[in-house]
């Protein structure tokens, strides 16, 4: 325990094992170049924890953790099999002097993974909702949740700078526990963003990088891998709004998919066009911004569907380009009704 609850605790090139009921108290926890297993009951009472460059965290199945927040920095690992709860302590002061901290942040290169049996519990409840951000991916950084995995945030799951979402399972993100993540939408900050969905998944949509003035530059581009596991992604709308940022797929915006299939992408419902509150700019979905290896450019369109489930909704479809093969055997069959004609002249 630091000697007051404002000190903060480094370990630097060793390896760490918290044992059953071990408590640290601290303000910052740093570690760089150190191995750290956190066991069950062992308890961090931390403002935040940084996960540096060489460092390996991992909280054991069956351990609940709770700590302030979590950051994994560059070069950092994180493996979560048990629960990590995010919480505020009283001796961290009031929210006013701590409003600038992220519930968990994935810094430039590295990579937090959730395990089958982990939980990251980022959510909390009452008067103290807004001292708790987004969860962050950032600046190559990846996250990994696997199948059984869940992260559970307050408010929404956000990605900037080159970062990569990996879902290797159904419902796992969520905004409070024992809730869905047909709720849940995933906010894309200016850069190239990856989600892959290696299993059928429901989420509200996509908020695309908002401006701030009418005449902001930049890009994005969200590439949405569907693996061969996911058979159906269900979106709420193709995008969706937060924070009064309209979050169109409009100019400057492009959603790229790999793996994609017809009948495969499913959205409930459509938005209509407005005009964002941030830049004075009638906005709305783009559907000549979508492309996908093996189908025509501008040709995605939404189809109605009388979902088997009880749920309408549009299929996003788009047409595909022919394979040399059936090229080849149209001219074939062309040049075959070109020689029966000329025979019977």
């Amino acid at each position: 325990t630091a000697d007051t609850p404002y000190k903060n605790v480094n370990f630097t090139n060793v390896d760490v094992s918290f044992a059953d009921t071990a408590v640290l108290t601290a303000k910052d926890l740093t570690f760089s170049g150190a191995n750290v297993t956190l066991n069950p009951n062992a308890q961090l009472y931390v403002y935040r924890t940084y996960v540096g460059s060489g460092s390996n965290l991992t909280v054991a199945e069956g351990t609940d953790v709770k700590s302030g927040t979590l950051v994994v920095n560059e070069g950092g690992y994180a493996e979560i099999n048990g629960t990590y709860r995010v919480e505020r302590f009283s001796q961290f002061g009031d929210k006013t002097n701590y409003s600038e901290v992220d519930d968990i942040v994935v810094n430039c290169g590295g990579l937090l993974r959730i395990g089958s049996s982990g939980k990251v519990m980022a959510s909390v409840s009452g008067d103290v909702k807004d001292f708790y951000r987004d969860v962050n991916i950032n600046n190559n950084a990846k996250m990994i949740i696997e199948d059984g995995g869940q992260i559970i945030t307050s408010r929404h799951l956000r990605m900037a700078g080159n970062a990569q979402l990996v879902l290797n399972g159904s419902n796992s993100i969520l905004l409070e526990e024992g809730g869905k993540s047909s709720d849940s939408l995933i906010w894309l900050w200016s850069g190239t963003q990856r989600v892959e969905f290696n299993a059928d998944n429901a989420i509200k949509g996509f908020c695309f990088a908002p401006r701030t003035t009418p005449d902001a530059t930049g890009t994005t581009v969200l590439t949405v891998v569907i693996g061969e596991n996911c058979n159906l992604l269900d979106l709420g709308t193709l995008t969706a709004t937060t924070d009064g940022f309209g979050g169109y797929l409009t100019d400057g915006c492009t959603l790229v998919f790999e793996g994609f299939k017809n009948d495969t992408v499913r959205i409930t419902g459509l938005r209509e066009g407005s005009i964002d509150s941030k830049t004075g700019v009638y906005s709305e979905d783009n559907l000549a911004n979508i492309k996908a290896e093996g189908y025509e450019d501008g040709s995605f369109h939404l189809e109605f569907v009388n979902g088997v489930d009880g749920s309408d909704g549009y299929w996003l479809n788009a047409v595909a380009v022919p394979e040399p093969a059936e090229i080849a055997a149209a001219l074939g069959a062309l040049a075959l009704g070109i020689a029966v004609l000329r025979r019977r002249k």
